[in-house]
């Protein structure tokens, strides 16, 4: 696992200075261009295809975007951090009559002007109910992009197994799951004063389980967690931002962090949680969480030992 490529966001406490942007921007470890190959009339008014449109590139038989994807190979190629090149995000094209055809256009691009280094597509529908990616797009990758690969029925304990298994000279990786997300220092033991139903003590345990399978499977080659760092949108009011980084908007990190710190540096990490402070719940037995590296953990109140976990 050390040699692994660990695709992960994490800008604070030196463990990496990784953060991947979508669009044609220069990111570290991947670029991507998110395409929006088909031309769908009327199909988004916000859609690459409809702001970006140049008619010589029809005459190529290329969509508008391969002027673009030129550019951003030419501009980026040089960079050593850059990986792997990414065609496309959630594409619709990946499970169309025609989405191999157009893919091996927008491929040969890549190719052409970078021969050194593979090509995705990050794909949301490998096995989705009712209109699944086709077979023959996803064997034209050189390295198949999962999106939620624990989103579909028994995958969410199989994960890529499955498709290890029928599909065995494939590559694969994470281009996008889940994190253990929170919101940062907020902890709840629910609504009834009497009862203990602590919020906090189960949501990691799906980014958890993922992480695992990845570390311990070398045909998958690594994990985009979405997020790394919270980002404006996607929330609900009063909210104004989307709380699914284990780092937050100010740059602080959340528990999730000291997860993923515990299993990337060989230096000892040590995070407990909740907080101590609960007015009103004297004498209730509180979950308590740790994240660690070391081999045992005991956990003390006041002197008292309360046991020890290994």
């Amino acid at each position: 696992m050390k040699n692994r490529l660990r695709f992960i966001a994490i800008i604070v406490l030196t463990l990496a200075t990784v953060n991947h942007v979508t669009g044609q921007t220069t990111t570290r470890f991947v670029a991507n261009f998110d395409s929006d190959w088909k031309f769908f009339p009327g199909d988004t008014t916000n859609a690459y295809e409809t702001n970006f449109n140049d008619n010589a590139w029809r005459l190529l038989d290329l969509p508008p975007s391969g002027k673009d994807i030129i550019a951003m190979i030419r501009r980026d190629r040089n960079h050593p951090s850059i990986v792997l090149w990414s065609a496309g995000n959630e594409i619709p094209e990946q499970a169309s009559d025609n989405g191999a055809e157009m893919y091996k256009k927008l491929a040969s691009l890549f190719h052409s002007e970078d021969p050194t280094r593979p090509v995705s597509v990050a794909c949301d529908n490998i096995a989705a109910d009712g209109k699944p990616a086709k077979i023959e797009f996803l064997n034209l990758l050189d390295i198949v992009g999962y999106n939620y690969v624990d989103r579909w029925h028994e995958r969410r304990e199989l994960y890529y197994s499955i498709d290890r298994h029928d599909h065995p000279s494939w590559k694969m990786i994470g281009t996008e799951s889940g994190s253990a997300g929170s919101v940062r220092a907020n902890y709840s033991l629910g609504s009834s004063t009497e009862v203990v139903n602590g919020g906090y003590n189960s949501r990691m345990i799906r980014a958890e389980q993922l992480w695992k399978f990845v570390a311990i499977n070398p045909y998958v080659i690594g994990d985009f967690m979405w997020t790394g760092i919270d980002y404006l949108g996607e929330s609900r009011w009063p909210s104004k931002s989307a709380s699914s980084g284990i780092i937050d908007l100010c740059g602080f990190p959340k528990d999730g962090f000291f997860f993923y710190k515990s299993q990337w540096t060989k230096e000892p990490v040590l995070h407990i949680f909740p907080h101590w402070n609960w007015l009103g719940r004297e004498g209730q037995v509180i979950p308590v969480l740790a994240y660690t590296n070391c081999d045992a953990v005991e956990l003390f109140v006041n002197g008292k030992s309360y046991g020890e976990k290994r």
